[in-house]
């Protein structure tokens, strides 16, 4: 059956259930036959820890909301962030092992390997999110790429999903709130805000900086003025 609201759609593939707002009739379909992304729920359930998977779900909500203000399809927002996560329940050498296997391409990808493998995470959810969910979409596969250290030509869509990740409502530290506050105002200024706060973190965590984190913020700052 063919919804005729994308908004029921999006609400299937970001929550993993069908809503009341969905006809009697057709609602045993969706659930038998897993439309919708209901399939794509039950692997991240079988592949990511609890939290992580509650986060994927957060994630999805809030880039839906922010993808009304900013004029972006809810669907593709919805799929962007419910995705973009998959590659997180892999080990860093299992990232490593994964890229490798399937020649994905990484920038700085050996330094990543020797020092930080987990950044590799994102592109091995990107990888996911085409050649096993079969998403086509250009836009929520580069989101999904770039939502741990973004690029220097990230689309409005790109934006929603970095500044999601680090402020959806399961992050409870002080900053999540401060960005979620902005990006509900000023989506530039949340985004620069969260590559602030990211970097920050990194640095007082004693990790080592990707260079792509450092490019980001300095093309935020120019942009700026």
């Amino acid at each position: 059956p063919k919804l005729s609201s994308s908004r029921v759609r999006a609400h299937i593939l970001a929550c993993g259930d069908v809503p009341d707002t969905v006809p009697a009739s057709i609602a045993p379909t969706i659930r038998q036959n897993k439309l919708y992304g209901l399939e794509v729920h039950d692997w991240l359930k079988a592949h990511l820890k609890t939290n992580r998977y509650l986060h994927s779900k957060n994630v999805a909500e809030m880039a839906a909301a922010l993808s009304d203000i900013y004029d972006v399809n809810v669907e593709s927002a919805v799929r962007a962030g419910i995705l973009h996560d998959a590659g997180k329940g892999f080990s860093g050498p299992e990232l490593v092992a994964f890229c490798k296997k399937h020649k994905i391409k990484v920038p700085f990808f050996e330094d990543i390997c020797k020092q930080e493998p987990a950044l590799l995470h994102s592109f091995v959810s990107c990888w996911l999110a085409k050649n096993r969910f079969g998403v086509k979409d250009k836009d929520v596969l580069s989101a999904i790429a770039e939502h741990t250290l973004g690029s220097l030509q990230m689309s409005t869509l790109s934006k929603i999903l970095f500044v999601a990740d680090i402020s959806s409502k399961d992050r409870k530290y002080k900053d999540a709130f401060v960005i979620r506050n902005l990006a509900l105002q000023d989506l530039d200024k949340a985004l620069l805000y969260a590559a602030n706060r990211k970097l920050l973190f990194t640095i007082d965590s004693q990790k080592w900086l990707c260079p792509l984190g450092i490019d980001l913020w300095n093309h935020l700052i120019k942009q700026e003025k």
